[in-house]
């Protein structure tokens, strides 16, 4: 059986082409443990998150699963495996952008009780959002990467 958020509804998750062209079976284009990790971080932060919000008018639409036709996909020149590509990345946005830096620090207090969530990109490199993956080997702490 599939899982599907609690928290989150799959148009929030997904750009509005794979939802177009897919509908619910979208849900298992998403990791499974990505999925459940956005949940228990929503239930953790206790207040609303944003990934995708044009569903009802917002700009944010490509900060979940990516696809070929996307726009920060399709000008790629080079190669693009991102975890966007593969279901296994979010980036993931506070109700406000003054509560950026707690949600940081939830996520790597934190880190022991997600099964999936291994990375975050460096936040100086993203300050308006926060980027999580299950691309790393899930050690004693988050891995901090930048691109």
């Amino acid at each position: 059986m599939v899982y599907e958020c609690k928290w989150f509804k799959l148009h929030e998750l997904v750009s509005p082409a794979v939802y177009a062209q897919f509908g619910r079976f979208a849900w298992r284009f998403l990791d499974e443990g990505m999925k459940k990790d956005a949940d228990l971080l929503r239930e953790l932060w206790g207040k609303a998150l944003i990934i995708n919000n044009y569903a009802w008018g917002g700009s944010y639409k490509e900060s979940g699963l990516r696809c070929n036709t996307d726009s920060i996909v399709k000008t790629k020149k080079t190669p693009y495996l991102s975890g966007h590509v593969l279901g296994r990345a979010f980036d993931i946005k506070p109700e406000y952008i003054k509560d950026l830096p707690d949600l940081i620090k939830c996520v790597q207090l934190n880190f022991h009780k997600f099964s999936a969530i291994s990375r975050m990109e460096n936040p100086k490199s993203t300050p308006s959002w926060m980027h999580v993956d299950s691309l790393g080997t899930r050690g004693n702490c988050i891995e901090i990467f930048s691109v």
